[in-house]
């Protein structure tokens, strides 16, 4: 008898162990998961890593899956949406931002956006507008960032030179970078005077351009702004000389050469100081500084500003979380650690990013203030797109006709006038 019973006492503690174990399986099944998915990069995927365990801990019912993708980040994407796989939530970039709306891809967040009208108020008004579709928001700037005048110092105290300032000009830093470009005998150039990444966008924008007409109908490239910044690019290497041909800058890479000490001057981006301290790593001093991009005597302050878009699939489960943790992403607290990476300029106006900004050991202080200065001239970056054709497509065809007038040597008047054509053919 004594055996029985403690044959059943036994079995009820199994049944009671199994049945604590099924419930506590039951239990953590009904957390909610939400995967999100960003550009991979060791540095940037732990910080994710750890961000995503602390929105489980402000919100224990959710478990969050961070999914990072290496390689052709849009096109995996595009495939998981394709699949039905997409994560939650997942980063657009702006080219791609009014294709996956058009696709009906996104989320539509105004609703949500307007219920955190405080959350978004410091925001600067150009990211804010960077966002919009028609009246509607499909997504939040989850980064940003904008073109600069970078310069050594190194080189420009070598030859007793004045630095670059906020004053000059476009032909100022032209006529500067004769001096600084030096060459050997049989004309083989051993040091650039400049380097530019500026895209012909920029420039013409410098120039008092605008890409699109108010409809959206007629694209203003074969006008006198984008001609101009269009011959700018090739000029500086084809007329002043002071730049590397095209071929070499493509091989060799533009801020590459900066950093190595072979150019005096770079025309390039803000999030490029994260690869300065990443790609410089085996250097022992790289003393760099930066001005605010120069703009041309006839010209305006005008600097195109964006970022990677946070969004939420439209085939997500629970948008109203998935939100939170793409606005929990933005919150000036994470913002901070892009800032101190230099992957990105503040997108508030005030606060933690900007006091960030302004002591950041990965900005020397002159930088953090013109960075500061720029922001008062940001435009969105959005002016470059046009919800009536695809965008990817339009760049493409416009880089294909400009390769024949950089490479080739087509006439300037001949490559717009085909491109004006090419490009009304786009809307049909």
């Amino acid at each position: 008898m004594k055996n029985i019973l403690s044959f059943v006492v036994l079995c009820f503690l199994v049944l009671c162990i199994a049945g604590c174990s099924e419930k506590k399986a039951k239990d953590e099944g009904k957390k909610i998961l939400l995967r999100w998915s960003g550009y991979a990069f060791p540095e940037y995927d732990k910080f994710r890593y750890e961000q995503s365990a602390l929105f489980e801990k402000i919100h224990p019912n959710v478990k969050v899956k961070y999914e990072p993708i290496t390689g052709d980040y849009t096109s995996k994407i595009l495939t998981e949406m394709a699949g039905g796989t997409a994560p939650d939530i997942f980063f657009v970039p702006p080219i791609m931002y009014y294709d996956f709306i058009k696709k009906r891809a996104l989320t539509d967040l105004t609703d949500f956006v307007k219920e955190d009208e405080e959350f978004f108020a410091q925001y600067y008004p150009a990211l804010m507008e960077d966002v919009d579709f028609k009246g509607r928001k499909y997504g939040i700037e989850a980064n940003s960032g904008f073109y600069v005048l970078y310069f050594n110092k190194d080189i420009f105290d070598a030859v007793h030179m004045p630095y670059p300032t906020n004053d000059m000009t476009l032909e100022d830093v032209v006529e500067l970078a004769k001096k600084l470009t030096v060459r050997e005998s049989g004309e083989k150039t051993i040091q650039y005077g400049l380097i530019c990444s500026l895209p012909w966008t920029q420039l013409g924008i410098l120039y008092g351009g605008t890409l699109w007409s108010a409809d959206g109908k007629t694209c203003n490239i074969n006008t006198e702004p984008f001609k101009k910044g269009i011959m700018f690019l090739k000029d500086i290497y084809a007329v002043h000389k002071v730049a590397p041909l095209p071929q070499e800058a493509k091989e060799v890479g533009s801020r590459e050469q900066f950093i190595a000490g072979r150019s005096a001057m770079y025309m390039g981006h803000t999030w490029e100081i994260a690869a300065f301290r990443i790609q410089n790593r085996s250097r022992k001093k790289f003393n760099w500084s930066m001005v605010m991009l120069p703009v041309p005597n006839d010209g305006k302050r005008a600097y195109i500003c964006g970022g990677n878009i946070l969004c939420v699939s439209a085939k997500t489960k629970n948008p109203r979380l998935a939100y939170e943790l793409a606005k929990f992403m933005c919150e000036p607290e994470r913002i901070k650690f892009l800032i101190e990476v230099g992957d990105s300029v503040p997108i508030r106006s005030a606060g933690l990013e900007m006091d960030t900004l302004m002591n950041s050991p990965v900005h020397p202080k002159e930088v953090a203030i013109n960075i500061h200065k720029a922001m008062d001239y940001v435009i969105p970056e959005s002016v470059l797109f046009n919800d009536l054709l695809n965008a990817a497509q339009f760049y493409e065809t416009v880089s294909k006709e400009l390769e024949k007038y950089f490479l080739l040597k087509q006439d300037i008047n001949e490559t717009l006038n085909s491109l004006e054509r090419k490009i009304s053919n786009l809307f049909l």
